[in-house]
Parts: structure tokens; sequence; C-alpha cells
């Protein structure tokens, strides 16, 4: 799991990172950067109640990209000081393919 300090909590922030970031866009995802030259990497997942009807479902999703953010953070750290916001626009049968997806995204953005 991804520790607090890592995570992005203020709205303003996210509403910032949504309008004025770098997307790149998967299948099932958008991953939005926005670099902030005096800050630390924040990571926050948004994830909608039409695309995931319940809370168990969106936190389970959440969960597992936020995992697999603490796996990549060392790379991420050290490449990009700014927020990201992780913009879930559909759920797959199996949510482990969100992983690679993910993963895929942030080459693009070349962040890893």
């Amino acid at each position: 799991m991804l520790a607090k300090e890592f995570k992005l909590k203020n709205s303003e922030d996210i509403k910032a990172t949504l309008k004025e970031g770098r997307r790149s866009r998967g299948q099932n995802l958008s991953v939005f950067f926005r670099s902030v030259p005096a800050g630390q990497f924040q990571a926050a997942v948004v994830i909608s109640k039409k695309v995931a009807g319940t809370a168990v479902m969106r936190n389970r999703v959440r969960r597992i990209i936020f995992a697999e953010l603490a796996k990549l953070l060392s790379a991420l750290a050290d490449r990009a000081a700014g927020s990201m916001v992780v913009l879930v626009s559909r759920i797959p049968e199996d949510e482990k393919l969100l992983t690679p997806e993910l993963t895929l995204c942030l080459k693009q953005l070349l962040l890893i």
C-alpha cells in the first residue's frame, strides 16, 4: 500500500492535475501527471460510482492501483516530483489487468 505522505488528498490539487497535467490513456484508465518543482511525488485514484457501483469494488480497485504504485515508488520518486491522478474509466472482469495497463501508461508519460 502507498504510504500516507505519497497520497494526494487536496481536491484543488486533483482538479489542477486533471486540468493542466499531461495525459496518457489506456483502455480502462487514464493517468494524468503534473510536475511540481518543489514537491514530492503524490498520487490519487479517482473512480466514479457509475464505473463501480459499490464501495467495495471501488476500494478494491483503488487498493490494487495503490499497491502497484507502491512497487514502482522508487522509480517514480526519483524521476517525478509532482502530482499524479489515475482516473479509472472502466473496470475489467479481472481487476488485476489494470496493473500492466497502469505500467504502460506510466511508460508513455516517461515516468518509469
